[in-house]
């Protein structure tokens, strides 16, 4: 009985320790970012970026209806990009919504091709707080509950699993499909450490699934999220790294000299610079 009230309190303390950073699509800073991805701060939603998300959308609807090119949604993608799927003629009807739904969905199940070993927890984390961010921007044309499913799966521990190797130049492409994937209650992820079905893993957290329409697939696929949070890794391993550069130096029998600043100063590159003061 005593344990149980201890955990408890261990575990409403780490509750009140937590934070909410709320995203508008512009001030996300990388510290946040991680403590995001590591499970420390949960996330919010900026009322005027969910507003930005809904006119997008509603002027994607608004352009095809009028006849104008959308990429993906009236026209097709890549190679078929002036090639007409439908023509709206003024009014999205039911047979219209449909086709959209199917190649959304098909769009979606055809990219979900990488390979290779899962990315970690933190990593796919920190690509879904990455995209996240970049879709409140408002540019994309999704609809509002995309977003939605991003917040959710990140506050209540959704992680969807993404193989670690795409293609040569598409390989967010067919990585973060992966992700749109479980968004639909198909594919896997773990929650809570216990991999699932994507199915199950909505159901848990009492969401519906995504039935993607309009501009969906392509917000949830054609982004480079990934690529950036490999790279924000790298960084924070360099960073790290670079710390103990002329303590190494010196134990392996070099000099540290090469880093001081009367050495450092003859270069002209600011980055050189600014590494030389900070080691």
């Amino acid at each position: 009985m005593r344990l149980s009230i201890i955990a408890l309190l261990l575990m409403s303390a780490g509750i009140a320790n937590a934070g909410v950073v709320t995203l508008n699509g512009s001030n996300l800073t990388q510290d946040e970012a991680w403590a995001i991805a590591e499970g420390k701060d949960t996330v919010a939603i900026a009322p005027e970026a969910m507003d930005r998300l809904k006119k997008a959308h509603e002027l994607v609807l608004l352009a095809a209806k009028g006849g104008t090119p959308v990429y993906g949604l009236t026209v097709g993608v890549g190679l078929n990009k002036d090639k007409p799927l439908f023509k709206a003629n003024g009014e999205l009807s039911e047979e219209v919504i449909e086709a959209s739904k199917a190649f959304n969905h098909n769009a979606l199940r055809s990219h979900s091709a990488a390979i290779g070993p899962m990315m970690s927890k933190e990593l796919t984390r920190l690509q879904m707080v990455i995209r996240l961010n970049t879709l409140l921007a408002g540019q994309t044309g999704a609809q509002p509950y995309v977003a939605e499913l991003y917040k959710e799966f990140l506050n209540k521990g959704i992680t969807p699993e993404i193989p670690s190797r795409g293609s040569v130049g598409e390989a967010d492409i067919t990585m973060s499909s992966h992700v749109g994937a479980v968004m639909m209650g198909e594919w896997r992820a773990k929650v809570d450490g216990k991999e699932m079905s994507g199915k199950e893993a909505l159901q848990k957290a009492g969401l519906k699934p995504l039935v993607p329409e309009g501009k969906d697939a392509l917000a949830i696929l054609s982004t480079n999220a990934a690529a950036v949070a490999e790279t924000m890794d790298a960084a924070r391993h360099a960073r790290h790294h670079r710390c103990h550069t002329p303590r190494l130096c010196v134990e392996l029998g070099g000099s540290e000299r090469q880093y001081c600043s009367g050495s450092s100063s003859s270069h002209q590159s600011p980055s050189f610079l600014r590494t030389g003061r900070s080691l």
